[in-house]
């Protein structure tokens, strides 16, 4: 509930900051003439443009959560990076307990990667566990301590 309340009030500023540069477009043309109207062009940012479509898009996302394990001995693996594969700006790491919660559109894929072992890149669904390869060119052969 409280990342809808985070949601929507990041969608309202938005929507009241498109609002005013509306606003304010139409104001200075009313008060330059008409030979303003040609000249007087507003730009949206677009950081505004992006959180207004990611604030009306969030109503087809669902929330992906899961827990990322090395394969070879099904230890927790920390700060590896979960994105939707299509959207990489959409991502977030594993946490201390190896586990991630993701917003996706349904039927999403999701690549799940880490220095040290092969990406993968799987389905989105709720309460997943992904299990990462190692790769071998990062493994630590035997130290020899003199």
């Amino acid at each position: 509930m409280k990342h809808s309340k985070i949601i929507c009030k990041t969608a309202l500023v938005a929507c009241v900051s498109l609002c005013l540069m509306s606003f304010i477009a139409t104001s200075c043309r009313i008060a330059l003439g008409k030979s303003a109207q040609k000249t007087a062009q507003v730009t949206v940012p677009e950081t505004v443009q992006e959180t207004v479509l990611e604030a009306v898009s969030l109503e087809n996302l669902e929330l992906v959560s899961g827990t990322v394990l090395d394969e070879a001995d099904n230890e927790l693996l920390i700060g590896v990076t979960v994105c939707q594969e299509d959207n990489q700006k959409n991502s977030v790491a594993t946490d201390i307990n190896g586990k991630f919660m993701i917003n996706v559109p349904a039927g999403a894929k999701l690549k799940v990667s880490c220095k040290g072992y092969f990406d993968a890149v799987v389905e989105a669904r709720d309460s997943m566990t992904v299990f990462l390869k190692g790769d071998p060119k990062y493994e630590v052969g035997d130290v020899i301590a003199l």
